[in-house]
């Protein structure tokens, strides 16, 4: 090979212990060696135009690599022992139903919330909003915890019932009926509920304090 000036770039750092077998450790670090550097000679032949090779590969300008020491290895990061006591902290009954692990997190204080902020916030929508002359939320009355607990008990039943539109489920064709999303709530009442659904005041929340500001307040 040419006695051109070579660049740590030009160089790959293969461990003894992981090396090849003897015969060929030789030729396949030329090889390499050759690949990897940053000459011009390697390229001269190339049908790439020159200025494109330039901009699409450069070695020269490439992270400068080093040696890695196998015998010193930097240290990792120190890491911090869990001291909380994981898991729940609370009992639940052998018979627990699904709605006592609901309720358990939705309890009367959670859903007062709930009921607060969304009649909140469709206050608010509808104070800023101009209507238009056939507007859904025109019907807008204010909800309470009851009729919340129907609306979740509907999002969580659409995990179970797959449909690809929302409007399916409350379709009355014989093919795509589901006969017990409108008894228990109607279509045009959930849409509302799902556009004013709130968890905190728009007009307090910081929303670069947080991650989720406005879930803030409930987690």
């Amino acid at each position: 090979m040419s006695g051109r000036k070579r660049f740590a770039s030009d160089m790959i750092y293969v461990p003894d212990d992981i090396s090849d077998t003897d015969s060929s450790s030789d030729s396949d670090s030329e090889y390499i060696d050759d690949i990897y550097s940053g000459t011009d000679e390697n390229f001269s032949d190339s049908s790439v135009d020159s200025d494109e090779s330039q901009n699409s590969f450069s070695i020269q300008n490439a992270r400068q690599w080093c040696k890695i020491d196998m015998q010193n290895i930097p240290p990792a990061p120190a890491s911090f022992p869990f001291i909380g006591n994981p898991g729940p902290n609370f009992t639940m009954a052998d018979d627990a139903a699904v709605l006592d692990y609901f309720e358990l997190f939705f309890d009367d204080v959670m859903l007062q919330i709930i009921v607060k902020e969304t009649n909140r916030y469709a206050q608010q929508y509808m104070n800023k909003a101009v209507p238009k002359e056939r507007s859904r939320w025109k019907k807008w009355t204010d909800t309470d915890e009851k009729e919340l607990r129907l609306f979740f008990s509907v999002l969580f039943l659409q995990g179970i019932v797959k449909k690809p539109k929302q409007e399916y489920y409350w379709s009355k064709r014989h093919i795509l009926q589901t006969p017990i999303f409108q008894q228990v709530i109607q279509k045009d009442r959930f849409i509302l509920l799902m556009k004013f659904l709130h968890f905190t005041n728009n007009e307090e929340f910081d929303k670069d304090n947080n991650p989720w500001p406005k879930l803030n307040k409930n987690l």
